[in-house]
């Protein structure tokens, strides 16, 4: 067991070192992250942030596209960034079209700003091919083990050709299942409370978008029953300004 432990340790410190290598050769570096939700990706993500970059802070983990952009560009080279799951919405094959442009995008910006990008995702599946087969360096596999979360093994990529001479990509363990340290408690409470508050505005949004579409269509049908603006506005309680607003943001008026 000693020996198992040490040999995974040494390779765990070479995987760091390689990273930090490919910085310095001007490269960036992809890391995919994944593993069932719970089971401790994020905290393994910041596990290896704070190894790599010992500059790095939870300011680093991005939840939305919103500040991505701006984040990337103001980071020196080198600096870590996280894309947390939170940011996803998987469920709906347009969300994940969606999503992956985005990833391919902060792709292209982290290779110019030579910064090393961990992507937190339950799937590798779940991410397009560019990322996976040409741009991902490492990846780290995370799993559970009965109730207990946080065990890992790290993946290099292997290319090959298949029968029809497409360029593929197979992921080897480097070494058998390692657990990733605690976070320090001040650092995990503010982490999950970040999470927290993002995930809950997400929520809101979502549900707020439903609502909106909702009345939409009811105005739609109410018009076509011969309500005018006013009267609805009776109908909903609201102000008819406050119908004038709604008409410009479903885009019925200029």
């Amino acid at each position: 067991m000693t020996k198992t432990i040490s040999k995974n340790k040494i390779l765990e410190a070479g995987f760091v070192k390689d990273i930090q290598n490919r910085i310095s050769n001007d490269l960036d570096a992809i890391i995919i992250v994944e593993g069932p939700e719970g089971s401790g990706k994020s905290t393994g993500a910041i596990h290896y942030a704070f190894k790599m970059d010992k500059e790095f802070s939870l300011n680093h983990i991005i939840y939305s596209m919103e500040n991505a952009v701006d984040l990337v560009y103001s980071l020196p080279k080198g600096s870590v960034i996280i894309w947390d799951e939170a940011c996803y919405d998987m469920s709906r094959r347009d969300a994940m079209t969606k999503t992956n442009k985005e990833i391919i995008k902060l792709a292209m910006a982290t290779r110019s700003r030579n910064l090393i990008h961990l992507i937190c995702i339950p799937h590798m599946e779940d991410l397009e091919t560019y990322i996976v087969e040409r741009r991902a360096c490492y990846t780290i596999s995370v799993f559970m083990v009965g109730d207990k979360r946080g065990f890992f093994t790290l993946k290099i990529p292997i290319k090959y050709r298949d029968k029809y001479g497409n360029l593929k990509t197979k992921w080897i363990p480097m070494f058998k299942k390692m657990r990733f340290g605690k976070l320090p408690d001040d650092i995990d409470n503010e982490y999950k409370m970040r999470k927290e508050k993002y995930s809950r505005a997400k929520m809101e949004d979502i549900v707020g978008t439903q609502k909106k579409d909702d009345r939409y269509h009811e105005y739609k049908e109410l018009k076509e029953m011969g309500l005018k603006d006013n009267e609805i506005a009776k109908k909903w309680a609201v102000t008819p300004a406050a119908v004038c607003q709604w008409k410009k943001k479903w885009g019925l008026i200029g």
